[in-house]
């Protein structure tokens, strides 16, 4: 194995400019990149966004939001207050650290009121305490010291104050709740004081004064959590640790005399760890342990304060319920509590304890998501129902407010926490097709189980497609493949045996069906987006198969038949993950775990043969290892792109694995080079795909960057992550996007995708202006867009060496659907107005964008004379050029200028060549052709030999700056071959002209005409010349070739035959593939190109005689 190290690693450069969006430097066409973030946005549950085509510009696109932020409630009891109930959760929110929130039972309206950012505290797990007209709180972290805080918010200003921070001395880590008497509030803290074992305090709001009163220690009761009970004059509470068993105890505090008493030290039998607080109940107090008893399930427990002792009244046994953490709360003779576990389904009970006759009954099993699950916190009585919190469950697994109804048993869940309906935590890809956006969200939706959404991008609409339900699938987080007509995706959850499953989705009638249910033996858990290649899929799963170590596939959609090639084992590599890439008819990926370092493997796998290989062993020497995503062939086709997650293998420590590198592997020599280590400034933890563009790759990192840590992520380099571009010619690195939460965070599995940008609409009765550009010297040989604010194309300039300066562009757009002229000639509604600081001195290119919408209108359109337009699609249209402002009308002469159209997106794109600029209206190219001063006496052509010799004669030339030969081989659409200049002078004047090489073209008929072309940029036609080229058995050729939009394939054959071509990209990926039966002679089959990328492009074909593959080069 050959390995190299660069002497001088690069690393990324710190920049505040956005990612570059020019699609190739010089290459037509105006593109945007498309992205989705797993978290960040208002509610922390992913975000879809784009990088406009000037580079400058981020934009949120669409965030996935909550009906009811906030998660996980734990120790928490509802308070009431004005008719309202208030409480907080432990997650959820803007940043994932809870919320304070309030519910409104009478309207069951439930608002998120105030965001925990980590700025000022977080993970606030016990209950608000009202004091006045102000809520009182402690939450476990955040403050000076991140320890914690006691913190004060008005419901009436939703002013949020931290008024103590809690440090080492004072007490630390609380997880409790407030109490109030005589207008201070008493708490404890579970951890810190002298003895870290947690203290007792008091706090005056009035003076804003904080008092430490007893510092706990470990032989009297330590590691308190709940709340303190009042009775006859004295503080009650529960330790959760410490005592002479050490399983907590039961103490007395006298706040005056500041006597602290242990009263009760858990025995196991009688309890062990009580979490909660005591509830006070016809003088005695009763409270709850999470373990212990005859099952070590947890006991109810009553104590009296008089001497009577402690006794167990209730062993927790699962059935009746098992680990409660909460209180008991008293009514009617009664105590009404909940566990965490037990029951029927093992995930909790809500239950009823008779003080008379010691029996508890168990009223509700919680059920997960139709009911609530796994309760840690307090009932709360209004007078004749409960309300209560469940920590999970609820439709988004995060928890539900419920009422209960003791007198009729009735049980209602009110508001599911963190409810996604719309879809949450995206990861994967978007596809765009027919001019919209697809994607999957991992989370949301009626079950939680994700999400099939579609994204307008000219509507900014979005729309929850398919709701997965588990039977169909589940956390979808592949990407989506668009391929005739439908949309195929892959689950890693669902489906028949919860391992994930395919499906296909057809947008026209919005219908999912599922087609493979993965399996422990044909594999589970997919990984990513699989490879279409030769009219199958080709994938990985990152476990399953006789090693439990993933499988790689081949599923034809056609047949539904799937297979597995081959099972993934330690040695050679194990659990795959990412894209299939190809390269010489051979599929290359890479695995995270496994080979000889456990660190992962780059492998090479043969669909002829079926033969695997390994090739790479990723390396613990900071190499980089544990690669996530897929190889990324370079733009020459010889080497592949890679990234890693990590840097380093083997580290015992946490936070030394490194955040990982981007590499090169050449499979020819088997040479592996690291070229960039991620440092997290400039990003880290690359779980995606790098994304070519104007030969520099671009990509998302998971971590890393300036912006802010969540909670609930496994960290290694902090940070939300970042956006990067990485130029392979030097090596460089910058850093074009910090994610910081509202923007997004931590893209997962999430590459950038580029799609064609929409054409501008305009403003209707308007002369639109949009932003000006500048061509010098540093752009004038490439193409230079024409935009409006929102990065939607007007225009494309390449002025050819021209230094144009300033220019500016209008576009006119009516409020009618066509325009018509004094000659009753029929325009489209759109008129282009560009106007340089300088007009260029020789000829230069330009690309014009129009609407499907105002094409179709036209083609639609008669005249006031009610003659149709003749439009029938976008070949038949041509610019117009004259001096006319940004007008509604057409008033003076217009010039056609020579064109060719081809779609874009869902819109249409017209590009020519001009001498200068003016206005441009659009119309029929045969209507409005003035004649020019010439006159054609003769127009000949003759074969001679392969060649085609032309010759014309002309007389009273005058203004006549050039003739230009053009040719065509359907008759229709023709190609300039050459200039001849002309004589532009009295009399008759004889030219000819010779084209080369005409038989090799492989038509049997081509056609000539010329185009006279005076000092003014008018023209006029001369008649058409057809050549008859003897017979060429088997002979193919693509026109044009280099393509922009639609092709040909002229195919001559001396007999009918069914003949087979695919079109491929670069990569070997196939993008199109038909059949055409083909007749004696010559045949005409099309091929478009239009929406392609540029670059290089090849078509197969394959017949009964026929075996080609041409090269092809779309621009």
């Amino acid at each position: 194995m050959k390995i190299r190290l660069p002497g001088n690693i690069t690393y990324c450069l710190l920049a505040a400019c956005l990612l570059t969006l020019v699609s190739r430097l010089g290459a037509q066409g105006v593109y945007r990149f498309w992205g989705l973030t797993r978290q960040g946005g208002e509610h922390n549950s992913g975000t879809l966004f784009r990088l406009d085509s000037t580079g400058t510009q981020f934009t949120s696109s669409h965030q996935f939001l909550l009906s009811n932020p906030g998660a996980s409630p734990y120790y928490t009891q509802l308070t009431a207050y004005n008719g309202k109930y208030y409480g907080v959760t432990v997650a959820g929110g803007s940043h994932n650290y809870g919320v304070i929130f309030e519910w409104d039972p009478a309207t069951n309206v439930y608002t998120s009121k105030y965001n925990f950012s980590g700025d000022d505290v977080w993970f606030s797990y016990g209950s608000l305490t009202l004091l006045g007209n102000k809520f009182y709180g402690l939450a476990n972290r955040g403050g000076n010291s991140g320890l914690g805080v006691l913190f004060e918010w008005d419901p009436a200003t939703n002013v949020f104050t931290k008024k103590v921070h809690f440090d080492d001395a004072s007490g630390h880590s609380p997880e409790g709740s407030l109490v109030v008497k005589s207008g201070k509030l008493y708490g404890m803290t579970r951890y810190g004081g002298v003895n870290f074992a947690g203290v007792i305090f008091e706090y005056d709001p009035a003076t804003n004064t904080y008092t430490k009163k007893i510092d706990l220690d470990y032989a009297t009761g330590s590691g308190p959590y709940g709340a303190l009970t009042w009775k006859n004059g004295k503080f009650y509470g529960l330790t959760a640790d410490g005592g002479s068993n050490g399983y907590g105890t039961i103490f007395s505090w006298d706040p005056v005399s500041n006597n602290y008493t242990t009263k009760f030290s858990f025995d196991g039998t009688r309890g062990k760890y009580p979490y909660g607080s005591l509830t006070l109940s016809n003088n005695k107090l009763y409270g709850m342990t999470t373990e212990g008893g005859s099952m070590d399930m947890g006991v109810l427990f009553e104590y009296d304060p008089a001497g009577g002792g402690v006794t167990a009244k209730v062993d927790f046994n699962g059935s009746n319920g098992r680990n409660p953490y909460g209180n008991l709360t008293a009514t009617s003779g009664k105590l009404c509590g909940m566990t965490w576990m037990g029951g029927i389904n093992n995930l909790g009970v809500l239950f009823e304890y008779d003080l008379t006759t010691s029996g508890l009954s168990r009223v509700t099993d919680f059920a997960q998501a139709s009911n609530g699950s796994n309760p840690y916190g307090t009932l709360t009585w209004n007078g004749t129902s409960f309300y209560g919190l469940s920590t999970k469950g609820g439709s988004a697994d995060a928890g539900v407010i419920f009422e209960w109804n003791p007198t009729n048993g009735n049980y209602q869940r009110k508001v599911d926490l963190n409810n996604a309906a719309g879809g949450a935590l995206p990861e994967g890809n978007l596809v765009q097709a027919a001019g919209k956006l697809y994607g999957v969200t991992s989370k949301g939706g009626t079950s939680n189980k994700g999400i099939l959404f579609e994204y307008d991008e000219r509507t900014a609409t979005f729309v929850t497609k398919i709701n997965f339900d588990g039977s169909n699938g589940a956390l979808p987080t592949g990407d989506l493949v668009w391929l005739d007509g439908k949309i195929y995706g892959w689950t890693r959850e669902g489906g028949a045996n919860d391992k994930g499953t395919i499906f296909s989705w057809d947008p026209a009638t919005n219908t999912l069906t599922k087609k493979v249910d993965f399996s422990n033996s044909n594999g589970s858990y997919p990984a990513r987006m699989p490879l279409l290649y030769n009219g199958k899929f080709y994938g990985t799963t990152s476990y399953g198969g006789q090693y439990e170590a993933g499988v790689l596939y081949e599923w034809d959609p056609v047949a539904n038949s799937y297979t597995k090639k081959y099972e993934f084992e330690d040695q050679d590599g194990a659990n795959p993950a990412g894209y299939l890439a190809v390269r010489g008819g051979k599929l290359y990926g890479m695995t995270t775990f496994g080979g000889v370092n456990s660190t992962g493997v780059i492998y090479e796998w043969n669909p002829a043969t079926s033969a695997y290989a390994k090739k790479y062993d990723f390396e613990v020497t900071g190499m980089g290892v544990h690669p996530r995503a897929g190889l990324t062939l370079s733009r020459t086709g010889d080497t592949f792109y890679g990234m890693t997650r990590e840097t380093n293998g083997n580290i015992s420590f946490p936070g030394q694995e490194g955040p990982g590198v981007i590499f090169e592997w050449n499979p020819s020599t088997n040479l592996y080079t690291k070229k960039l280590d991620f440092d997290g400034s400039n990003g880290g933890l690359p779980t995606g795909n790098l994304t070519e563009s104007g030969g520099k790759y671009y990509g998302m990192t998971n971590q890393g960057g300036n912006g802010p840590s969540f909670p609930g992520i496994n960290y290694i380099v902090g940070g939300s992550g970042v956006v990067f571009e990485w130029d392979p010619a030097t090596n460089g690195c910058i850093k074009k996007l910090d994610f910081a939460g509202t923007n997004g965070a931590y893209p997962t599995g999430n590459d950038l995708q580029r799609s064609q940008v929409p054409v501008a609409k305009g403003l209707p009765g308007s002369c639109v202006a949009y932003n000006a550009v500048v061509i010098d010297n540093t752009n004038n040989n490439r193409w230079v867009s024409i935009t409006d604010a929102d990065g939607n194309v007007v225009a494309e300039i390449k002025a050819n060496g021209n230094n144009l300066g300033t220019v500016t562009a209008q576009v006119y757009v009516n409020n009618t659907n066509v325009r018509e002229d004094s000659k009753h000639r029929l325009y489209l509604d759109r008129n282009i107005t560009i106007t340089p600081q300088v007009q260029p001195a020789t000829p230069v290119e330009l690309r014009l964008y129009i609407t499907a919408g105002e094409l179709q209108a036209l083609k639609q359109a008669s005249n006031s004379l009610g003659q149709p337009s003749g439009v029938v699609g976008i070949a038949d249209i041509g610019a117009y050029k004259n001096n006319d402002g940004c007008s509604a009308a057409v008033s003076s002469l217009e010039s056609l200028q020579l064109t060719g159209g081809e779609s874009w997106n869902t819109d249409y794109v017209l590009r020519t060549t001009i001498s200068s600029f003016s206005s441009f209206y659009f119309a029929n190219k045969t209507q409005a052709e003035a004649p020019l001063p010439v006159q054609f006496i003769s127009f000949t052509g003759r074969l001679n030999g392969a060649d085609v010799l032309l010759d014309w004669k002309t007389a009273s030339e005058t203004n006549v700056k050039h003739y230009e030969v053009q040719r065509s081989v359907d008759g229709i659409n023709y190609l300039s071959i050459g200039i001849v200049e002309a004589a532009n002078t009295s009399g008759t004047h004889q030219y000819s002209y010779k084209d080369k090489n005409v038989s090799d073209l492989g038509y049997l008929r081509v056609y000539y005409r010329l185009s006279e072309i005076d000092n003014d940029n008018h023209f006029s036609y001369s008649k058409e010349v057809s050549i008859s080229i003897p017979n060429q058995p088997n002979s193919i050729v693509f026109y044009p070739n280099p393509v922009a939009g639609q092709g040909q394939m002229r195919i001559i054959v001396s007999r009918g035959e069914k003949m087979q071509w695919r079109l491929f990209d670069n990569t070997g990926r196939i993008i199109k593939q038909a059949t055409a039966n083909l007749v004696t002679g010559t045949n005409s089959v099309p091929v478009n190109l239009g929406g392609l990328a540029a670059g290089v492009y090849y078509i197969e074909l394959k017949g009964e005689t026929i075996n080609k593959r041409i090269r092809l080069m779309k621009e």
